[in-house]
């Protein structure tokens, strides 16, 4: 799918207030010097706003109040020659809800002292933040004394805007921000307790909390958040950049991306940790500061999968990129590495700051440089560094979530070589088992060379209740591989059960299965080679039904779910193939299950089968097994449900030896075919499949 690329070149910007060339001195008292956000802010103002030539520094280590950063002035700040300052100074709990007016008298003297020394000293842009809020749970531990508190630091607010304003100079509402971050996270059970707010000291914050303070003043300093965008037009087929970002290539629905602004990034959660997004969205730091904005155009699907990067998706409506999504809002994306590199090198910079300033004792000495340190240097260059990247747009299917009950099913197998053919026949028995399917047939399309593999699925099922299913085989050739499980298994399970080679044709069982079933009722199940399959398309009228085999799959077949274990020849029988496809291949190698399964009784062959791949001390009922082929079987009974997605369009690409893939992505075809996808957390979904192959079958199984 060629498609045409257009460039977009770096828009007017919003007034930001840091020019080309300035010195930002973020000053304050113990919250500037220890919470973090200074460096935060540092290479924000670097990297994700890309202000040349800047020179930054963190002044919280000198002093604790405006009085005493005045005093040493000349000495810890005007020798950086600031021309832009951020003052952020806490303000001390009298344990009421009005603060003392006192105090509150001397702060708003000692800081207008120190913002008019600022003046007189050349310093351009000066920016006041009021207080952080303290968290109303743990603050000391007493709610009744943090609301107190909250209070008072309400009031201190409004008279630091009030300085600002008086002033002339830029207010930084941290309080507000914070107070109202705060009021939402707390009242959401899943993450009150996971998020701390001030306790008391800058030790206790959690760092959403210091992002919080740093989008303060980011926002007050002017900063506009359009880190970069993209545009992609499905009925144009093209893409476009925004924001400066550049598109260097679009092609089959995947958008190349190289951009030099890295969105802001918190590890404070750890990446997996969905607690995050939850906290983040209760703040305006995202929406504010952090977007990168995505625009979907016709797209033909009612919603779609959004893979940024490698490792992070989520799913938004066609109406919602329409719109316009921030991603940074619901995912982390490819540019953490960045900002967290950007991080690293400038808090070695602060701290090269503290050192130098506490080994000098006299106090006629300056303290500190208008030049750059070593680490602040590499932070330049990081911020310099471009990012290359993809997008990838996956339009979902408006698909069912979960197929009318109990699914009739016909299970295809290569039970053999691999402990996952057990895992899908282990689905299925207790799928049947709670009466959410029902087993017509069973065949094996790869035998065994020690004809065991009939009497494994026969062993299998017989454990969840159903002795009875007619299970057939392919015949006149078997698998030189062998089976480490299949003999021991018939041998300790069912050692009266037939061979594969004294099982009936896998075909003639397909069609009376088939032919007794109600019309367009049945589900396929196929996890192997599928010579099976499409000896049951050729097969001719037989007493059994006076139809073709075209004939009946296409009268009875409701859907067919492929594992995808393609073989030459395969394509033709595809193309021509009369019901709907669904391809579970993307999905089985992704997580593994099995580890569960110990926990069922010595009865069960499934676990003889898991403990047989791999050593005594570590094997696929240790590890578990990557789950191709329950994989499948899931989704036949189960469906997508909340687990998983249906791609939209597009159809399997299988060449004349038998090679298949790439998907093709494009429209429908007909009958559909459908590609299956993750959606949850992949240790979920294993987690998921493991608490049912744990599950020990009630006896008699329940009744469809």
């Amino acid at each position: 799918m060629a498609a045409a690329v257009l460039m977009s070149l770096l828009p007017a910007r919003a007034e930001v207030l840091v020019n080309p060339g300035d010195h930002v001195a973020l000053c304050g008292d113990v919250l500037s010097a220890d919470t973090g956000y200074t460096s935060d802010v540092e290479a924000y103002l670097l990297a994700s706003q890309q202000v040349p030539n800047i020179l930054s520094k963190q002044f919280g280590w000198g002093t604790q109040s405006p009085w005493e950063f005045l005093k040493a002035l000349n000495t810890d700040l005007l020798p950086f020659q600031p021309t832009v300052v951020t003052l952020f100074y806490g303000f001390g709990d009298n344990g009421t809800a009005t603060p003392d007016p006192a105090a509150l008298a001397q702060r708003k003297k000692d800081l207008s002292d120190l913002i008019d020394a600022l003046k007189k000293n050349g310093v351009r842009v000066i920016v006041v933040g009021s207080p952080v809020a303290v968290d109303s749970q743990t603050y000391h531990n007493d709610p009744a004394k943090a609301a107190l508190f909250n209070q008072a630091l309400g009031v201190v607010a409004a008279a630091d805007k009030q300085l600002a304003a008086d002033k002339g100079i830029v207010y930084a509402p941290v309080y507000e921000d914070s107070f109202a971050a705060m009021t939402k996270i707390k009242a959401d059970p899943a993450i009150a307790s996971k998020i701390k707010f001030n306790q008391g000291d800058p030790w206790s914050m959690d760092g959403i909390t210091k992002v919080i303070i740093a989008g303060a003043f980011l926002k007050a300093l002017g900063c506009d958040g359009d880190i970069g965008g993209v545009t992609v037009d499905f009925a144009t087929n093209q893409a476009q950049g925004k924001f400066g970002t550049k598109v260097t290539g679009y092609n089959d629905w995947m958008v190349s991306v190289e951009q030099v602004r890295p969105l802001l990034y918190y590890s404070g959660l750890g990446t997996s940790d969905p607690l995050y997004m939850t906290a983040m969205a209760q703040t305006t730091f995202n929406h504010n500061l952090n977007r990168f904005t995505l625009t979907v155009k016709n797209l033909p699907s009612p919603r779609a999968k959004i893979y940024w990067g490698q490792d992070s998706w989520h799913d938004y409506t066609a109406d919602e990129l329409a719109k316009g999504v921030n991603l940074s809002a619901n995912m982390f994306g490819p540019t953490v590495q960045k900002f967290s590199n950007m991080l690293s090198d400038l808090c070695g910079h602060e701290s090269n700051g503290r050192v130098a300033a506490q080994a000098i004792k006299d106090p006629n000495t300056p303290k500190v440089s208008a030049l750059p340190d070593d680490d602040y240097k590499k932070a330049i260059a990081d911020a310099a560094t471009p990012i290359q990247f993809t997008i990838q747009i996956v339009p979902l299917a408006d698909y069912e979530l979960k197929p009318p009950q109990p699914v009739n099913v016909i299970f295809d197998t290569d039970m053999n070589g691999d402990c996952d053919d057990v895992g899908a026949a282990a689905l299925l028995g207790s799928f049947a088992n709670r009466g959410e399917a029902r087993l017509l047939a069973g065949g094996i399309d790869n035998p065994d060379p020690d004809q065991s593999s009939g009497a494994t699925l026969h062993a299998i099922w017989k454990y969840y209740g159903f002795p009875d299913v007619p299970i057939g085989s392919l015949h006149g050739t078997a698998d030189a591989h062998g089976s480490a499980y299949t003999k021991k298994i018939r041998d300790q399970f069912a050692p009266d059960y037939p061979t594969n080679d004294k099982l009936p044709d896998a075909v003639d069982v397909y069609r009376k299965a088939l032919a007794a079933a109600p019309d367009g009722s049945v589900t396929i199940v196929n996890v192997g080679p599928m010579p099976n399959i499409w000896a049951l398309y050729d097969s001719k009228p037989d007493a059994v039904s006076p139809l073709s085999g075209a004939d009946l799959i296409k009268l009875k077949v409701r859907k067919m779910v492929v594992m995808v274990n393609t073989g030459k020849g395969d394509g033709p029988y595809l193309s021509k193939w009369p019901t709907s496809i669904l391809w579970t291949i993307e999905i089985g190698g992704s997580f593994r299950c099995g580890r569960d399964i110990q926990a069922q009784p010595d009865t069960d062959p499934a676990k003889l089968a898991y403990r047989s791949i791999g050593s005594p001390t570590q094997n696929s009922l240790t590890d578990g097994r990557q789950a191709w082929d329950p994989s499948a079987a899931w989704i036949a009974v189960r469906g997508p449900g909340d687990l998983f997605d249906v791609t939209w369009g597009g159809y399997w690409k299988v060449d004349d030896n038998g090679s298949y893939g790439p998907w093709v992505n494009g429209p429908p075809v007909n009958p559909e075919q459908n590609r299956i996808i993750i959606k949850m957390q992949l240790d979920w979904v294993g987690n998921i499949f493991d608490k049912e192959l744990a599950r020990v079958p009630t006896n008699p199984p329940a009744t469809p």
